[in-house]
């Protein structure tokens, strides 16, 4: 059973790296092209992503994980290198929930606009933009800092 939860739980991890390395790398490629179409396709994509895809996997990741220590005998508070992830975790959360996503989700309706086509605000974009990569950024690097921590277990 204990390898069963660590096979979830890996399995959520990969899911979440990949699709949240996914959409920074497909993001920062569509604004290279300044083209309000790709940025309209792209970020429609991220939304669907983090609608559909990311919330499967926390709930592996946090099933996995919480299961595998509980058969495993860890207790969550006790054990820092299971604590401290699971903290940078959750912030990591609430930083993209809270910033990231709403301005996602203006940037998107800001490119799929109807009116966009005659002319996008394009210092308007490049302002949400900015602010959405660097929360992405954060959340990312919580994430990765968490995603260390897991592997490497160091007496915290």
């Amino acid at each position: 059973m204990y390898r069963t939860f660590v096979f979830l739980h890996l399995v959520g991890v990969v899911l979440f790296f990949s699709g949240f390395s996914a959409s920074l790398f497909l993001k920062f490629r569509a604004d290279q092209t300044g083209e309000r179409r790709i940025l309209a396709h792209t970020l429609t994509q991220m939304n669907f992503n983090d609608r559909w895809l990311t919330p499967p996997a926390i709930l592996l990741i946090l099933v996995g994980g919480f299961g595998a220590a509980e058969v495993g005998g860890l207790s969550v508070t006790a054990t820092g290198w299971l604590l401290w992830p699971l903290i940078l975790f959750g912030i990591s959360g609430a930083i993209f929930a809270g910033q990231a996503l709403p301005l996602q989700l203006r940037l998107e309706r800001l490119m799929s606009a109807p009116d966009a086509s005659e002319g996008v605000d394009w210092a308007g974009y490049r302002d949400l933009s900015r602010r959405w990569t660097r929360w992405a950024t954060v959340a990312f690097l919580l994430v990765s800092i968490a995603f260390v921590l897991m592997v490497f277990k160091p007496d915290i």
